[in-house]
């Protein structure tokens, strides 16, 4: 079964790549995960700032997403090996 993105879908992850490539290489996952929290704050509001964190609730409740939105951000997420909070 072939899942085609929608246009906003497909947006979504080019935000989700760009960022991480400009943003969060092994040198920046190394230093978040040296911060006393375990994490980079400033990484996590700049990731909440694009909205990533309403990618799994849906319109109606405040979000942008459902799912597939948030099986977008947690396969960027996934592939940096990123440090911050996104998923829980």
């Amino acid at each position: 079964m072939k899942i085609t993105p929608t246009e906003e879908q497909a947006l979504l992850a080019q935000s989700v790549t760009r960022f991480l490539a400009d943003r969060y290489g092994d040198d920046a996952r190394r230093a978040s995960e040296a911060m006393p929290d375990g994490f980079d704050r400033n990484v996590w509001t700049a990731i909440a700032d694009l909205g990533w964190l309403g990618a799994a609730v849906g319109e109606a409740a405040g979000g942008f997403g459902g799912p597939r939105e948030m099986a977008i951000v947690a396969e960027g997420v996934g592939s940096a090996m990123m440090a911050e909070p996104v998923i829980p």
